[in-house]
């Protein structure tokens, strides 16, 4: 981008969970969405679905203590260790998410457990 640097013109925005609600307020409509993809998807579609879903729960469990924890970031994997810092042991959960972004599984029965 060019042009002139306006960051400068803003103050720190204080975290909020309107701002939460607002970017993964959708969870439980993207849940059934995703569930209803998986039941008909193929192989290959039930990888991206998969990798997509991962990504919308990491976003959302990060949400969950963006407020809390006053870290804005957009990176997934620093999400996830803020996330992790407040509930250490979801790491499981958290890394399994990982996997399914860098290697997309098409069983869909592991998604569903």
């Amino acid at each position: 981008m060019y042009g002139e640097d306006v960051v400068e013109q803003f103050g720190p925005y204080k975290l909020t969970s309107e701002i939460a609600i607002s970017f993964n307020g959708d969870i439980y409509e993207f849940l059934n969405r995703t569930l209803k993809r998986l039941e008909t998807a193929s192989k290959e579609e039930c990888k991206a679905v998969t990798q997509g879903f991962a990504r919308k729960l990491i976003r959302t469990y990060y949400s969950m203590v963006m407020v809390r924890s006053q870290i804005w970031t957009s990176r997934l994997h620093e999400q996830s260790e803020v996330f992790i810092h407040h509930f250490p042991e979801k790491e499981y959960i958290i890394r399994t998410l990982h996997n399914w972004i860098d290697e997309p599984t098409a069983d869909r029965e592991s998604v569903y457990d």
